[in-house]
């Protein structure tokens, strides 16, 4: 298999909060209670929000390899995962409806023990888990 098509990242829906902070103040500004104080504020806010998803985006992911699957996540304090398929149980994944329509899903992957790896908001979770389970039955 491909090993570009076994990176799976997270899904756009992370950058809706930002967005939807930002239309607080349009809103607000649109009825007549223009504040310019307010308004800058939440530009600053909205502005912040948006730089931590876009770094949460870049640095989280998730790649199946021939043996195992790795889970990365964070910036600061960065926490890589590798889980060697011989260790995996199962791979569980929950979603809300809008996560059906627009296909994103958490995905958690049991391991020996009972351990749980979670990985939030990743794009194409179904396909993710037809990647892990065609690697697991092949070993």
């Amino acid at each position: 298999m491909n090993d570009n098509n076994n990176l799976f990242r997270l899904h756009w829906i992370i950058f809706l909060k930002p967005i939807l902070v930002l239309l607080i103040p349009l809103i607000i500004t649109y009825l007549g209670f223009f504040n310019l104080a307010a308004l800058c504020i939440f530009m600053v806010v909205c502005a912040v929000l948006l730089v931590a998803e876009l770094v949460n985006y870049s640095f989280t992911w998730m790649r199946i390899k021939n043996n195992s699957v790795t889970l990365q996540t964070g910036f600061v304090v960065q926490q890589t995962i590798e889980i060697p398929f011989k260790k995996i149980e199962s791979v569980d994944i929950r979603q809300t409806l809008l996560g059906t329509v627009l296909n994103y899903g958490d995905i958690i992957i049991v391991g020996s023990g009972g351990s749980r790896n979670f990985m939030n908001c990743v794009a194409n979770p179904i396909t993710c888990r037809r990647y892990i389970e065609q690697y697991l039955h092949a070993a």
